[in-house]
């Protein structure tokens, strides 16, 4: 072996793709796009191209792939990203997709929720949407039983039980779904 081989180092290159699928019908929707990104362009492809796939994205490209026909969308790549790091592959993907989701206004006028590259988790919600949700299930009152004082204590809320009790919401909620009681730390949680 020679010195020249011991120091030859290979970088991987990761590689992603923002895309497109335009809506090619006549009507209201025509031209109306969901723009995303992956760094596996193959299987995003195939699960756009399946008819099983019933909950491809969010909900507005979901029920346009429901209501039109996944043969009704045009794909396209819009840009091509490289990195060595694939960290850093998923936080530019982020950016372009964010650009062209703006450029387009595909959350206007197309299929997208979100600025880009959070999904559901980057909605913006209008102030009427967050008082439904905060006056459904999260109003449900919660009873704790401390077994260290044998204290009951009845909670208005659960995002008040879990504010007081540090124990998070989705905990919560698995109760309150479950319709059992659960034991966390000293304290058994159950739907009041």
């Amino acid at each position: 072996m020679n010195n020249t081989d011991q120091n030859t180092t290979t970088t991987t290159t990761y590689e992603g793709v923002v895309y497109s699928y335009t809506n090619t019908t006549a009507g209201d929707e025509c031209g109306y796009r969901y723009i995303g990104s992956t760094s596996n362009e193959y299987v995003r492809k195939s699960l756009w191209n399946s008819s099983k796939t019933k909950k491809y994205a969010g909900d507005k490209v979901n029920g346009a792939r429901k209501r039109f026909g996944i043969a009704s969308f045009k794909y396209e790549v819009l840009a091509t990203i490289k990195c060595s790091d694939p960290q850093e592959l998923k936080i530019e993907l982020e950016k372009e997709e964010s650009k062209y989701i703006k450029q387009y206004n595909s959350i206007e006028k197309g299929y997208n929720m979100s600025e880009g590259g959070q999904g559901k988790k980057g909605m913006k919600l209008t102030d009427e949407v967050k008082k439904k949700i905060s006056d459904s299930h999260f109003k449900i009152p919660m009873k704790v039983f401390n077994s260290l004082t044998k204290e009951t204590k009845i909670y208005r809320s659960m995002s008040e039980a879990s504010r007081i009790l540090k124990v998070s919401l989705s905990y919560l909620h698995g109760i309150f779904v479950s319709k059992t009681e659960k034991t966390w730390n000293n304290y058994q949680i159950s739907v009041a």
